[in-house]
């Protein structure tokens, strides 16, 4: 499914990037409810295999431009996220389908299940292809993650997302869709976990990995800006090991989108001012995905790209 991303990336200006960013006073979300519409009996509990085979059935029908197939495998509610921020579903799906792009080979490997709550997971793999938009080669290795939620008797993609590895190859960054944000109706969950977010963002700026302890989820998965895959002690290590100097870090352009009764997702964009053994700070577009654990939220997945 990270063609999705792959066209975005390029100078088809939609959503997904193959590997690869605003002020938080008026974020806005959506309500994932609006997947789950089919009354039959509900999906079983995710496997890796399962979702995986989902997984590389998209792939295939981004190679062959299969408009049907993404009608059916989106969520209506659907996320895209790429180097110009959020993008629509329907935005995705022109993208995915444009008959500029040609995909030659495509394979997926290092594959990982991360449940998210009772009606959500994410699969993350490391996403090889060769592929063309137009005169813009593609990113060749990317390190991509799909959050799947559970809509009737059916798991279907609510987000997409993918980091390059190494950094982006590709030529051209589509802009940023402003349909995606006026279509978002109001949710409560947005404000919940923007504020546990800006709580892992002080620590961070503070340089306290004991206060970002607490939201950080056991199995949890970084997608860093670099193009690494990290597990949690790696993510430590990524955030609090270089020397920083931090004045001020700001969250902006904040959406939530929930994922059943105990997980959200948000997307963002991370400011902040200072630097990191040496090198100023650049913008960060970010992807959390939340799941709540008595009265708290905790990470289970990070996405963060440089804008």
């Amino acid at each position: 499914m990270k063609r999705i991303h792959l066209i975005a990336l390029l100078s088809v200006a939609t959503f997904l990037l193959p590997a690869c960013q605003p002020t938080a006073n008026a974020p806005t979300t959506n309500d994932s409810n609006s997947a789950n519409t089919n009354t039959s009996k509900p999906a079983p509990p995710p496997t890796k295999e399962a979702l995986l085979a989902r997984e590389t059935k998209a792939f295939e029908a981004w190679k062959n431009h299969d408009r049907k197939y993404f009608e059916d495998f989106l969520a209506d509610n659907f996320v895209g996220f790429g180097p110009g921020g959020r993008v629509t579903r329907s935005a995705a799906i022109a993208a995915i389908v444009d008959p500029a792009c040609t995909v030659k080979t495509f394979s997926l490997s290092e594959v990982q299940m991360t449940p998210a709550g009772a009606d959500a997971a994410v699969l993350t793999e490391k996403a090889t292809q060769d592929y063309t938009c137009g005169s813009s080669k593609g990113d060749p290795v990317t390190w991509a993650a799909t959050v799947y939620v559970r809509a009737g008797d059916q798991w279907k993609a609510i987000y997409h997302n993918e980091v390059p590895v190494g950094g982006s190859k590709s030529k051209s960054t589509p802009p940023a869709s402003t349909e995606a944000a006026e279509n978002q109706a109001s949710d409560p969950v947005t404000n919940e976990l923007l504020a546990t977010e800006k709580k892992a963002w002080e620590a961070w700026k503070s340089r306290d990995a004991k206060n970002m302890e607490p939201i950080i989820a056991n199995d949890f998965v970084l997608l860093d800006p670099t193009g690494r895959r990290n597990d949690r002690a790696g993510a430590f290590k990524f955030w609090f090991e270089p020397k920083c100097a931090v004045s001020s870090v700001a969250l902006s352009d904040a959406s939530g989108t929930s994922l059943g009764k105990d997980a959200g997702l948000l997307t963002f964009k991370g400011t902040a001012v200072g630097n990191c053994e040496g090198f100023a700070l650049t913008a960060l577009w970010g992807t959390t995905v939340y799941v709540k654990k008595g009265d708290s939220w905790k990470a289970v997945l990070i996405i963060e790209q440089q804008v």
